[in-house]
């Protein structure tokens, strides 16, 4: 029995899934190198503030339906071409708005018309993404090698034309038609295999009161994920317009190393939810559990923060070169909010897996507040170090600090305890 649970679908699913994550973090990192050792700290920092600025909009086009069509079709699978329909038209109609949020934005902050271009090329290029409700599909389906696939073969696409563009000294904004092209794969590839599963895109169908029922269950999803990302990217847009691109080329650099760790406690939580939730019933187990996983994320981000500390400079020169040497300060700060984003990620998903999404949405709410507080304050007195340590000051809040505002209920004290590592059961 044991065995062959770990030879069934859903491991087969889940090791699709993991992998293709973990290939396309390594070879954006691969890349990454390639492309900031041929940019100036200058185009390095320019190419970071367009996409962190598109990245801040991008859960608008998403529309925080990835999740709400895959239980949709789990729930419903007789109503797949009513929903995936549906989903495509809500889709549609919000990446054009995105397209016109990021295009208005950019000419209200920025007079620099170059940059405004290549926001117009990642930005129109975005209404590819539409298609990436075949993902859920997909995931409905436990189908995800083939959404796999697709991803896998984008991103080596991606990575070889950025290698060709670097060896034929292509300018800048050609950098931007590389991701477009990743867009256009991957999106061809979803299509192909939708269409060879027995199924069309031919047959989707829109249905007026199915969209209303979608968007009323993605919007909490949406505003969580906007201002999640926002909190996340916001000290770099604010980087740009208060000390320059060169400073944010420097700042990319500790936050692209640092980045690439903070998807780790994701994979591991993905790994083990079955495990959590097959003991949601026995309260003591249940938490020891949610214990043991947190216990050993914060051994694994100590270790790495730790070590990153101590050759963060080595690490810098080799990788990207003596001209980023000075991101060293800001990485040995930066690196420790790995800690924290593991413990805060646990604290979510415990959060929505105990159906209180809407504390998870008020937190991020409240962190984006003070991380733009914190950054206005702390760039203008300590410069690049000072958001570094906004970043790490607000998801210390986010891990522990908020928690006081919920323990007079037991739930949430009980919780805080966990983080905590006390026994409660």
């Amino acid at each position: 029995m044991f065995f062959s649970f770990f030879k069934s679908k859903y491991i087969a699913n889940l090791n699709w899934g993991l992998s293709s994550r973990l290939f396309t973090m390594l070879v954006n990192v691969f890349v990454g190198v390639y492309v900031a050792r041929y940019l100036s700290v200058e185009d390095f920092g320019m190419l970071n503030y367009v996409l962190s600025l598109v990245a801040i909009f991008a859960p608008i086009g998403g529309m925080g339906l990835f999740d709400i069509v895959s239980r949709e079709l789990i729930d419903s699978p007789n109503s797949r071409d009513e929903i995936m329909g549906t989903a495509f038209v809500i889709r549609v109609i919000a990446t054009i708005l995105m397209i016109f949020v990021i295009l208005i934005s950019s000419l209200l902050i920025q007079s620099d018309m170059y940059v405004i271009y290549m926001l117009s090329i990642i930005s129109f290029g975005s209404i590819l993404n539409v298609f990436d409700i075949i993902y859920s599909y997909d995931q409905a389906n436990m189908r995800l090698k083939y959404s796999s696939i697709s991803l896998l073969v984008g991103t080596i696409s991606f990575a070889a034309l950025r290698l060709i563009l670097i060896s034929i000294d292509a300018p800048l904004h050609y950098f931007m038609y590389s991701v477009v092209f990743q867009q256009l794969v991957v999106t061809s590839l979803y299509i192909f295999f939708y269409n060879n599963s027995g199924t069309s895109i031919s047959c989707w169908r829109f249905n007026h009161s199915k969209a209303i029922q979608l968007f009323r269950d993605a919007y909490p999803l949406l505003l969580t994920g906007l201002v999640a990302i926002a909190c996340l990217r916001i000290d770099q847009i604010m980087i740009h317009h208060m000390l320059g691109v060169r400073e944010l080329g420097l700042y990319s650099i500790a936050f692209r190393l640092s980045e690439f760790w903070y998807h780790i406690p994701s994979i591991v939580f993905v790994a083990f939810l079955p495990a959590i939730q097959s003991n949601r019933g026995t309260k003591g187990l249940y938490y020891k559990r949610w214990q043991a996983i947190l216990f050993w994320l914060v051994v694994f981000s100590i270790f790495i923060a730790l070590s990153t500390g101590i050759a963060g400079k080595q690490i810098i020169s080799f990788l990207y070169g003596e001209k980023y040497i000075e991101s060293y300060m800001v990485l040995n700060v930066y690196i420790w909010n790995l800690v924290f984003v593991s413990i805060n990620m646990v604290s979510n998903k415990w959060l929505v897996m105990e159906n209180y999404g809407n504390i998870v949405l008020l937190k991020s709410i409240a962190g984006f507040v003070l991380n733009v507080l914190l950054n206005y304050l702390l760039i203008l007195k300590m410069g690049l170090v000072g958001a570094a340590f906004a970043s790490l000051l607000t998801i210390i809040f986010l891990s522990f600090g908020f928690d006081l505002f919920l323990i007079r209920k037991k739930v949430f004290r009980d919780f805080l305890l966990l983080k905590f590592f006390v026994k409660i059961y």
